[in-house]
């Protein structure tokens, strides 16, 4: 939406009121609520790619052997979906993770890593 506020600025020298409240609109909401508000409950796009994220082949999974249940996986989670559960055998949310690897990237005795195939 920012990309096309840009095109219609720069070709038709003016903005579109539409456009523009919706993108402040947006800002707004994320200011003044929890972090990633909007990703997380109201935009379309994220809706439709949580429902292909549950088929995904490309995933994260918990070596439950080398997990010491320290939690940082769980704080850098931008999403707060808790990876720590994978190791815990709790529901994981699988349409909110978007295999960014940031639970991944802190787990400090390699416990998670993406694997290939269906999940189990």
């Amino acid at each position: 939406m920012f990309g096309r506020e840009l095109m219609y600025i720069f070709t038709h020298k003016s903005i579109s009121l539409t456009g523009t409240g919706l993108l402040l609109g947006i800002l707004l909401f994320e200011t003044f609520s929890t972090s990633r508000a909007w990703c997380n409950s109201l935009c379309p796009s994220g809706g439709a790619l949580s429902l292909i994220g549950t088929k995904r082949l490309w995933h994260i999974k918990m070596n439950k052997e080398r997990c010491i249940y320290c939690s940082r996986c769980n704080d850098a989670c931008p999403y707060y979906i808790d990876p720590m559960k994978l190791a815990t055998e709790e529901d994981f949310d699988w349409t909110k993770c978007d295999n960014c690897g940031l639970c991944r990237d802190v787990c400090p005795k390699g416990a998670i890593s993406y694997v290939i195939g269906r999940r189990k």
